[in-house]
């Protein structure tokens, strides 16, 4: 039994054996997949059991054998990779995965544990390595398309990327969403283009009771009640849930879309003892830009969640994603860039107005404040 579904251009189709874990599947891949993509390019197919005997199988061999590499593969997470073989086992033995012929990905899971995100998982990873390879780099931003103008907003966690898109999608109208903490940044037809990468919202509690959407959406679900065991009141600001990717369109009135152009880059900067209706926003300056740009460019080295190629490797040289990043970055500087601070209490109409009219009067050369990397707002945490 095959699911198939496009995402990027690239289509994937997941195979099982068995109607359990078809549905199974089905329902993993509906969480970030709309399912709306026809057109592909480029194809991978993956197979995935739980067949015991096979596993068994698997398993006695490679407790046979001696000197397994050890790969982190991801932060706080490693695969044992057998010599001159691409067979990988997890490291808590969930599961095995080999490949064939660069086009097939076979996942053995555990028939006696919980599996059913790792199909996706390697999805992900085969993603990242092929987009790079279409000299597309991997950048921290959430994308978000509000009144036809799309908003790339890049920064490193903790510094409000969410928290913003999530404010700019509450009141306003014609809003489609990207992606969220992870988009795909390349140079395409004269401007940039950003790009969805599938993952889960995670939702700090403090933003969900700050927006009435989300509000109403977690309380209806009693969405805490399953993961916390309290009510959403009685949970702390800190406290964090991933969210579903294709529920935001039951959220926000909003799409979820593949790509769209980028028209203006935020770095943005949440500030909880800021008080009142207001949004301090400032255009910045080239050096301060560029170091936020390169800081939060994933591409070839992810920094951050350590993640690194194992189950498909790239066929561009690392000198080459270099290339491409420094051509990447150099067309971002070249965009209008503004940092935002905001608080609490700020809303869509008053951030949007401070955004609008720092770029109308940097259009008209009227003399605006400028973000510079010696300047005291804790820069370096955005990072």
């Amino acid at each position: 039994m095959k699911d198939s579904f496009v995402i990027n251009k690239i289509k994937f189709t997941i195979e099982t054996k068995s109607n359990e874990l078809y549905e199974e599947q089905r329902d993993e891949v509906n969480k970030f997949v709309t399912r709306r993509e026809k057109d592909f390019v480029d194809e991978m197919n993956i197979e995935y059991t739980k067949d015991r005997a096979l596993f068994e199988k698997l398993k006695k061999g490679v407790s046979k054998l001696e000197n397994l590499e050890k790969i982190q593969t991801f932060a706080g997470e490693y695969h044992y990779k057998m010599k001159n073989i691409d067979v990988y086992v997890k490291d808590n033995g969930e599961y095995y995965a080999f490949v064939i012929n660069n086009q097939k990905v076979v996942i053995v899971g555990n028939p006696d544990l919980n599996t059913r995100e790792f199909p996706f998982r390697i999805v992900r990873e085969i993603l990242v390595r092929k987009m790079e390879d279409q000299k597309k780099i991997f950048t921290h931003a959430t994308g978000v398309c509000v009144g036809g103008k799309g908003f790339c907003i890049i920064a490193g966690s903790g510094s409000g990327k969410t928290t913003l898109a999530t404010i700019l999608m509450e009141d306003s109208k014609n809003v489609k969403f990207i992606s969220n903490d992870r988009v795909f940044v390349e140079s395409k037809n004269g401007g940039l283009t950003m790009s969805q990468f599938p993952i889960p919202i995670v939702y700090a509690m403090g933003t969900v009771k700050g927006s009435p959407k989300l509000t109403e959406y977690f309380n209806e679900n009693k969405l805490t009640e399953k993961v916390f065991q309290k009510k959403l009141v009685e949970t702390q600001d800190k406290q964090k849930l991933e969210f579903e990717l294709t529920a935001i369109e039951n959220v926000f009135d909003c799409e979820l879309i593949n790509e769209h152009k980028i028209d203006v880059i935020i770095i943005p900067k949440f500030n909880k003892n800021l008080n009142g209706n207001v949004a301090n926003v400032s255009i910045v300056d080239k050096t301060f830009a560029e170091a936020i740009l390169k800081q939060n460019s994933f591409t070839p080295y992810d920094t951050e969640s350590k993640r690194s190629e194992w189950i498909i490797k790239r066929q561009t040289t690392v000198d080459d994603l270099i290339k491409n990043q420094k051509e990447v970055i150099n067309e971002e500087l070249k965009m209008p860039i503004v940092y935002v601070e905001y608080g609490i209490e700020s809303d869509y109409k008053v951030i949007m107005e401070s955004i609008n009219k720092t770029l109308s009067c940097k259009e008209d050369g009227v003399q605006q404040s400028t973000i510079h990397d010696n300047d005291d707002i804790e820069w370096r945490s955005l990072w």
